[in-house]
């Protein structure tokens, strides 16, 4: 008699090759996923330790597919990383130094036990530092990354310039973070690289283009900012540590690039450094040599195509929009924020100055009759020179996003302020979006005023261009009747079958994916349906508010 067949479920859990059973979770997502724990111990490093390494070597935590085949056969939710990060942090250098952290903090301890404060001081001056150049330039090789993922380190950088010092984030580092701040917004103003800003409940956003990347970064209001219980300032601290260190990389390729001494005298004397934010905003910058910059004129000929005589024209107009305040002198009251107008006038090419009163670094009294213009932000002013224009703050924004100097008149003192619209909208040509009144109404009017433009010069060029359209227009109808006269009727083709046609269920597609596609498939709708309920959200408050405003005038109307 012969031996009987195993069975298929048999035959799976053995080795085709050596007919060796093999051992569960051996391969798949349990040997490429580790849990957390797991990799602390394999390091042999504490939570803390753990933690600022993966942040400084920038690697994150990841989610599995099927958590439980990743969790060997445990289905709680814990934190994975892969196997291939753990193995890369093996070898890294700052494993040894946490180490040595480490010990130093034990004998630290035992000497403060023993009451032997200095041995304690003595190891403290001796405690392990850690210098993070080689992680820059080992996570960012080449200066273009570095750009692009500079928005998050700047928006770290003028957060806690504001902050008030406290056990975890120190005054100097503090300060050095107001000095990287100011750096950046020299090198900004002397480049004239902005683009956009916008003010919001959260701060001042600005746009600058640099070497062609768009750079957004977020400062926040000058209010007494609350230190808040719940956020952990020792992670906060690891990312600063490290951001630190790259706008600090940044802004000395920056200032080398146009020809800046780094690091920039932003006061006369060692005494001021602690003043030497206030004083930056109005800072001349010492250059490494007398050499211009003067922008090249290209050769222009008879037969340039369309696209390059596009190009022109918009490098005149940017030429242009970097000269937007140039002539223009503003002084500053004491009840405007100083600091962020300061930068904006700056960049654009304009003259500003405050009250010797209100901080360091002014230039000229209120008195000077050469001023232009005075920022105020109150109900009335009390005397007044005829000589200057006295503006709300919206006006110098507003001047930015439109990129020409637009009336004054509805900001003038005690006026009620046209709408402040956001440059950073969405687009309009999306499915799903939101797109201000405000907005669209400008849009309309910077539409018309190129039309009004367009129509300018084609009356220059002559009168017989009517004549050329209509003539055009004739025979366009001439050859549209010749061949519609022409059509044959078609014949009836045979119904082909079409896969997926244009009026299928989706919901039948989507059942028809498989289950490794469903789940991002899935991710897709549930990101669509957001932004479907978010522009439904605004569209929403905007009717409340209108509701608001049409009531309050109403009221105002029968008092």
């Amino acid at each position: 008699m012969g031996t009987a067949k195993p069975s298929r479920k048999k035959e799976r859990k053995f080795n085709k090759r050596s007919n060796i059973k093999q051992k569960k979770y051996t391969k798949g997502e349990a040997v490429r996923f580790m849990t957390r724990a797991a990799a602390m111990r394999k390091l042999q490093v504490s939570l803390r330790s753990f933690r600022r390494l993966c942040i400084l070597k920038g690697i994150y935590p990841v989610q599995p597919q099927n958590i439980k085949q990743a969790n060997k056969g445990n289905p709680t939710k814990t934190t994975f990383y892969l196997v291939k990060d753990v193995k890369f942090l093996q070898n890294e250098p700052l494993l040894q130094k946490f180490h040595e952290q480490r010990i130093f903090v034990k004998r630290i301890k035992k000497a403060m036990g023993r009451r032997e404060f200095s041995k304690a001081e003595e190891l403290d001056e001796r405690f392990p530092k850690v210098k993070l150049d080689n992680l820059v330039f080992e996570r960012y090789p080449t200066f273009e990354m570095a750009l692009n993922d500079v928005d998050d380190a700047l928006c770290a950088i003028f957060l806690f310039a504001t902050y008030p010092p406290n056990e975890t984030i120190s005054a100097k580092l503090v300060h050095m973070c107001q000095r990287l701040a100011a750096e950046f917004f020299n090198y900004v103003i002397f480049s004239r690289s902005l683009r956009k800003v916008f003010i919001s409940i959260k701060g001042y956003y600005y746009e600058a283009q640099i070497f062609g990347q768009k750079v957004v970064w977020l400062q926040p209001h000058q209010f007494t900012q609350p230190v808040p219980r719940l956020v952990d300032f020792r992670v906060m601290r690891t990312f600063l540590d490290f951001y630190v260190y790259l706008v600090g990389f940044i802004n000395f390729r920056l200032f080398q690039s146009i020809n800046l001494v780094y690091p920039p005298k932003l006061v006369k004397s060692d005494k001021e450094l602690e003043t030497e934010y206030l004083t930056a905003f109005n800072a001349h910058l010492c250059k490494i040599a007398d050499v211009q910059n003067e922008d090249v004129e290209l050769d222009t000929f008879e037969d340039t195509s369309e696209a390059l005589k596009k190009q022109n024209e918009e490098k005149e107009a940017e030429n242009v929009f970097k000269k937007l305040f140039e002539g223009c002198r503003f002084f500053i009251s004491r009840e405007v924020p100083r600091e962020q107008f300061a930068f904006v006038i700056r960049c654009f090419g304009g003259e500003v100055s405050w009250s010797e009163t209100q901080g360091l670094g002014s230039t000229f009294q209120e008195s000077d009759p050469k001023i232009t213009h005075q920022i105020v932000d109150r109900n009335d002013v009390t005397k007044r020179k005829l000589s200057r224009f006295y503006i709300q703050p919206q006006w110098v924004f507003d001047c930015v996003n439109a990129q020409k100097l637009i009336p004054m008149e509805p900001y003038f003192v005690g006026k009620f302020l046209p709408p402040h619209v956001s440059p950073f909208v969405s687009d309009s040509t999306a499915a799903v979006s939101y797109i201000p009144r405000e907005s669209r109404l400008l849009a309309h009017k910077k539409a018309a005023d190129s039309l009004k433009s367009g129509k300018a010069e084609s009356s220059d060029e002559g009168t017989s261009s009517d004549e050329d359209i209509s003539e055009q227009s004739e025979s366009l109808v001439k050859k549209d009747a010749a061949s519609a006269k022409s059509v044959t009727p078609g014949k009836k083709v045979a119904n082909k079958k079409v896969e997926f046609p244009e009026n299928h269920d989706k919901e039948l597609l989507a059942k028809q994916l498989p289950k490794s596609r469903r789940y991002y498939y899935q991710a897709s709708k549930r990101r669509e349906q957001d932004i479907v309920d978010k522009a439904e959200n605004l569209k929403r408050k905007r009717k409340v508010a209108d509701n608001i405003t049409k009531l309050s005038r109403k009221a105002a109307k029968t008092q």
